[in-house]
């Protein structure tokens, strides 16, 4: 219910980020420059709440509507963590940029190595937060 809209808010992103680099703001740089970090400001954002969203989904059984304050909160309550768990997943792709040859570590760290680190994040922080709630 949660990842449809949220595939099509990152589409739109991606898309306005295509569309910026093919010049479209090329006559306002600064323009340019202010719509690209509010992008990219916004699209972290989502990702970091969707790893909170799905993680929350898979370990309690609440409505939609109470998982998704659950993330939001958690995502805020947490803001060094969570921009952790950004910082691991765009790692590999930020590698990536710099040349081909990180290409063969993105299939040996791509997928796996930051989905397990993030879940250990998360398991921790949730078993914290199981145990103070329990107080």
């Amino acid at each position: 219910m949660v990842w449809v809209p949220a595939l099509f808010v990152l589409l739109a992103m991606f898309g306005n980020i295509y569309l910026i680099y093919q010049g479209i703001l090329d006559p306002y740089p600064k323009l340019r420059i202010v719509a690209g970090v509010s992008i990219g400001i916004i699209a972290g954002a989502i990702i970091i709440f969707l790893n909170y969203y799905f993680a929350l989904l898979a370990r309690y059984e609440n409505e939609v509507k109470q998982v998704m304050k659950n993330a939001l909160l958690m995502m805020m309550a947490y803001l060094p963590r969570s921009l952790c768990i950004l910082a691991i997943l765009l790692f590999p792709l930020a590698l990536m940029t710099l040349s081909d040859y990180f290409l063969i570590f993105w299939f040996i760290y791509g997928l796996s190595f930051p989905g397990y680190v993030n879940a250990m994040m998360l398991g921790g922080l949730f078993t914290k937060t199981e145990e103070v709630s329990s107080n």
